[in-house]
């Protein structure tokens, strides 16, 4: 009853984060390093390397909170990750958030598999002009990507993956991607 009364008011109150600029990313940064898994020994120093890293690639960056936490876990996880002058960080971050999300939530199927069916679907869905599908037409997707390849996926388990990873979104028996970049990059895959 209480967090009804405290957050059902007469006013609504929008927030909008804004860009997290030097010092507020040291300390984002330093959290994530703090309160993560990676075994960081001097924490400063990494610090000031990740947000220089930033710095140098200002333009290629996204400094939302949720972006920059992507980046630093990216960062730490794979030690080969190379920052080149004119190299898109943002499709790297983006594609690799994406990869993870599945990877995390495919537990009775190939991450691959998830990947591919789901380029297939974005495909489907933007030549044909559709922002839904029904069941039935995912299932035609699967089949056909099941005939193509012979794989044998099972249509439920492709769905539970897809929204638990929060690519897809479901509205009464109807499905969609969560949002237009995600559509964008998996018909880019397609292609």
């Amino acid at each position: 009853k209480q967090v009804v009364d405290a957050l059902v008011e007469e006013k609504t109150i929008q927030i909008s984060i804004k860009p997290f600029l030097y010092t507020k990313r040291k300390t984002l940064i330093g959290n994530v390093l703090r309160y993560g898994s990676s075994g960081v020994q001097n924490i400063d120093k990494e610090v000031k390397k990740i947000n220089e890293l930033i710095n140098m690639q200002i333009k290629f960056f996204n400094l939302n909170p949720e972006f920059i936490i992507n980046f630093v876990n990216q960062y730490e996880k794979d030690y080969r990750f190379q920052f080149s002058s004119g190299m898109n960080v943002f499709n790297i971050v983006y594609e690799s958030s994406i990869k993870n999300r599945i990877i995390n939530n495919s537990k009775s199927i190939d991450a691959t598999l998830v990947l591919n069916v789901l380029r297939e679907l974005a495909y489907y869905m933007h030549f044909g002009k559709k922002q839904f599908v029904l069941n039935e037409d995912i299932v035609s997707v699967v089949n056909e990507y099941n005939d193509m390849y012979r794989q044998k996926i099972s249509v439920r388990i492709f769905i539970e993956t897809a929204l638990d990873s929060k690519i897809l979104v479901e509205n009464i028996n109807e499905y969609r991607f969560k949002d237009h970049t995600l559509v964008a990059y998996f018909v880019a895959q397609a292609l």
